[in-house]
């Protein structure tokens, strides 16, 4: 599929630990309702061997080197609210402060590799259909758009000592249409926590798919509603779509392109999104040396008159100024003459 202009490719791991899927060993330690019946040590031991191998790569098959410097985001703990009443409930079993020894160990590892990889939680029901509150079964029960719930376990873990670098949001769209205003409300307020060293966490769509079988009109309406609202984001950094090709026996109705590779009606939908950020062009000055084009907020490299420079667009700034040499005009001050340094103004709209 083309490179997105506006998420860059990531490589996302998913997950290190989840209470829906487990290996037999794991499942063993907790009864039918989740509740945790084994050996905490063993537990933690288990754990800590999964982390060796995902992670640091100690003991795999291939290379005894670590993995983590090819993975972008981690998702160290997948669902840990939600869905508490599946088999294995990690998070009755450990506490805030066992999970956050857990992203503890997964940061030691990273960093020993020298890798850059960010520490994410993921969840659902967060952009939309968010309950008020969530009980240690799993139970939901009332209703809050501002998914304070999950602000509010990110920070009990982030207390605890976890280094979560970011937060991960799932969203799977049914035949209605999604609500901006709701997922502008969620990821607002999500976007108030901040990572161990001061600043707002990141915040990353990890999943966008459907729920369902929803119209492809409405499907692909709510692709571009989520597209933008993640965009708009000043801390969105990354949109994960789910089934991008489709398999052999998919139709490809909702992936961007079919078994065939065919770009299929929902990859159109994502092309035209992304159509209108492209920024490799041609421009010209008008005659006050003025340029006007869309463009994501990030770093561009700029070439006038054969000299590449460097600009870089910033939430909050519409108009920038760069020097650049324009034709021959020389300056014939002292020493001869040279260049005319000229300053221009480049307006970058929404």
């Amino acid at each position: 599929p083309p490179r997105s202009t506006l998420f860059p490719y990531t490589t996302l791991f998913r997950s290190l630990i989840w209470n829906t899927e487990q290996p037999p060993f794991i499942s063993s330690m907790f009864n039918s309702s989740g509740t945790f019946t084994g050996n905490l040590t063993t537990l933690n031991n288990d754990i800590t061997s999964r982390i060796g191998y995902y992670v640091a790569g100690k003991n795999a098959s291939t290379l005894n080197t670590p993995r983590t410097d090819s993975y972008t985001e981690m998702d160290v703990f997948n669902e840990p609210f939600n869905g508490q009443s599946q088999s294995v409930n990690y998070l009755g079993a450990l506490g805030n402060s066992g999970v956050a020894n857990v992203f503890k160990q997964v940061a030691t590892d990273v960093a020993a590799a020298g890798a850059n990889t960010r520490l994410m939680t993921n969840e659902y029901n967060v952009l939309q259909f968010s309950p008020a509150s969530i009980s240690s079964t799993g139970v939901e029960s009332g209703s809050d758009p501002y998914a304070n719930w999950y602000l509010n376990g990110v920070q009990g873990f982030k207390n605890a000592g976890a280094p979560i670098g970011g937060i991960g949001m799932e969203m799977y769209v049914n035949n209605s249409a999604i609500s901006a205003a709701t997922m502008q409300q969620a990821m607002g307020n999500l976007s108030v926590a901040k990572d161990p060293n001061g600043n707002p966490m990141p915040l990353s769509l990890t999943e966008f798919g459907p729920n369902g079988s929803p119209s492809v009109s409405t499907y692909d309406s709510d692709l571009t509603t989520a597209l933008t609202m993640a965009y708009g984001n000043p801390q969105a950094t990354t949109f994960g779509y789910w089934g991008g090709i489709g398999g052999p026996n998919d139709n490809g109705t909702y992936s961007l392109y079919n078994s065939s590779y065919a770009l299929t009606a929902t990859g159109t939908t994502w092309q035209a999104f992304q159509s209108q950020y492209n920024t490799n062009q041609t421009l010209t000055t008008d005659a006050n040396g003025n340029i006007s084009f869309n463009g994501t907020y990030g770093t561009y490299q700029v070439t006038v008159g054969g000299q590449n420079y460097t600009l870089n667009l910033v939430p909050g700034t519409s108009t920038y100024g760069m020097m650049t040499p324009i034709g021959g005009s020389t300056w014939p001050g002292g020493g001869g003459p040279r260049p005319w340094p000229h300053l221009s103004p480049w307006n970058r709209s929404s």
